[in-house]
Parts: structure tokens; C-alpha cells; sequence
């Protein structure tokens, strides 16, 4: 499937430009894509249109995913208006495990992530794409917030189900999304449970463990 971005940003000349990138998604999606029209102020700038585009539980279950692995400035952007506007629904919760068991790197390293710095990549690649100002504490403040949300509210039934995925034997009933254990990026990543030596398996249960230790 192929996802659409649009990005705004400034050329070398200071002029506004509209920048269209396209996101091929390999996982698959764990809800149904959906119909959906443009916002207003994206309709008062170029048109009416509508088109089909994943559900919002996808598409902020990826985002929050890319804020806690690469921390680009656009993700926790995007992170901060979702807690501001919408919270954290059920539906993106069960989308987030589905995202974080499909990345190729630890469950434990995704959960929590080393702060990486913000500020050269906020200067150089964020500031003026915003209609209004941001600041780089916003941000930052975003990043901590949205690992209290997604990590530190976590229910004890996810826990388990990330430590049971982590060991081999997932409860994917138990989230009531069975249909999800189906997809590409999910099998790929239980191929790939075994894989590792004895000692390095156990070294990451037992950092994931810690992790979701209450």
C-alpha cells in the first residue's frame, strides 16, 4: 500500500513550496483504510478532494513509533496535536503494539528510547513549516509525554501481551485484533524471534521484562 504526505517547506529563495512524499507501507494495516475529504484550510488552499487513506489508529500508531525511534521534530509535532486534540483511544493503542512488534529493532528499545538531541534537526529540518510558531521545548516536552501515554499508562493486558510476542506465544485473541498476527511485517518479525544466541534472547526478555515492570 501507498501512503501519501504532504509537507510544507521553504526553498532556497524563502518561498513556500507543497512537497507530496510517498510512503510505501510494507507491514500492512491492522484496521480498514477509510474514505476521508481534505481538512477546510487544505480545501480553501487547493480544492476539494477525498481519497482513501488508512484509519486514524494506523496512521498515528506509525507516527508515534517513528517519535520514539527516530525523534524527527515532524513526528513529535504531530505527537503533541494528538495529545492535545484527541488523546489516546483504545483502537491506537492495540494499532501501537501491532507497530512496535513489527519493527525490526527491540520491543524495549522502541518503549524507551534514548533521548536522542532535537535541536540541529529542529533547526535545520522544522523550523518554518509550522503556520505557527513552535517552540523546541514543545517538543521535547511531547517526546516525554507521549512515553508516560503509550508506556507508562500501558494495561497489564498489553504487558503481557508484548512479553508473550517477545517469548514466542502472543495472545493475539486477547486483543481483539486476531487478524493482525497475519500480517507481513508480524510474521516477519516472529521468523525472526529465534534467531538470535540463547544468552542474547534472554538478555532481551529480560530487558523487556524490566521495562514493563510497573
Amino acid at each position: 500500500m501507498k501512503i501519501a504526505q504532504l509537507r510544507r517547506s521553504h526553498n532556497r529563495r524563502h518561498e513556500l513550496a507543497q512537497e507530496v512524499v510517498e510512503h510505501l507501507v510494507l507491514r500492512g494495516t491492522v484496521y480498514a483504510p477509510v474514505i476521508t475529504a481534505v481538512v477546510p484550510i487544505v480545501e480553501d488552499m487547493f480544492g476539494y478532494a477525498e481519497m482513501q487513506v488508512v484509519s486514524s489508529a494506523d496512521l498515528y500508531a506509525g507516527k508515534i513509533v517513528a517519535a520514539l525511534d527516530r525523534q524527527h521534530p515532524r513526528d513529535l509535532f504531530d505527537v503533541r496535536d494528538l495529545l492535545a486534540k484527541d488523546g489516546i483511544s483504545d483502537e491506537l493503542r492495540r494499532a501501537f503494539l501491532v507497530y512496535v512488534v513489527s519493527h525490526n529493532r527491540p520491543i524495549a528499545e522502541i518503549l524507551v528510547p534514548g533521548r536522542k538531541p532535537l535541536t540541529e534537526e529542529f533547526e535545520r529540518g522544522f523550523v518554518g513549516m509550522t503556520t505557527k510558531p513552535v517552540e523546541l521545548t514543545d517538543l521535547e516536552a511531547a517526546r516525554e509525554a507521549i512515553i508516560t501515554a503509550m508506556v507508562g499508562e500501558m494495561s497489564e493486558e498489553h504487558r503481557r501481551f508484548l512479553l508473550g510476542f517477545r517469548r514466542g506465544n502472543p495472545d493475539w485473541d486477547s486483543m481483539g485484533i486476531p487478524e493482525a498476527r497475519n500480517l507481513p511485517a508480524v510474521r516477519w518479525k516472529q521468523q525472526n524471534l529465534d534467531k538470535p544466541a540463547p544468552d542474547r534472547r534472554k538478555a532481551l526478555i529480560d530487558r523487556l521484562e524490566y521495562v514493563l515492570s510497573p
